[in-house]
């Protein structure tokens, strides 16, 4: 049986290894692409993978919650980016417009509204047959 502790310190590690190639992709390698472009005279690349973290994020904020979702499927970095708690209670909130605590994810809380949402949808789109008494429904 793995231990508790194992757990986390296996996502703690998880997490620094994150962090550190995120802060190499942002603050090193970057910009030493952009400044040997320049020296070449070459254009930038226009890719979005090459944008920094932070505004990759702020992209993810402006769409849609299932869109994020989407988008956190494509590649593990943005697996990582979508995974942020503050993110899905964002987009859980502008969605349901609910204020909510809860003791359980964000990403699963929001999950699990949208899978109401989508139920609630399908059955109002429903035809009814000629019979069916909504009376005693």
């Amino acid at each position: 049986m793995i231990q508790k502790e194992d757990v986390f310190s296996r996502r703690f590690a998880r997490k620094q290894v994150i962090e550190f190639r995120k802060t190499v992709k942002d603050k090193l390698a970057l910009p030493l692409l952009y400044e040997l472009c320049e020296k070449a005279g070459v254009g930038l690349p226009s890719r979005f993978m090459q944008l920094p973290s932070d505004l990759k994020l702020k992209i993810f904020e402006s769409l849609p919650g299932v869109d994020v979702a989407r988008l956190s499927c494509v590649c593990l970095e943005l697996k990582d980016l979508g995974s942020s708690e503050d993110l899905w209670k964002l987009k859980f909130t502008e969605e349901s417009g609910d204020r909510l605590s809860q003791n359980w994810s964000w990403r699963r809380t929001f999950a699990l509204f949208w899978q109401d949402q989508k139920k609630k949808r399908a059955t109002q789109n429903r035809i009814q047959p000629p019979w069916h008494c909504r009376i005693y429904s």
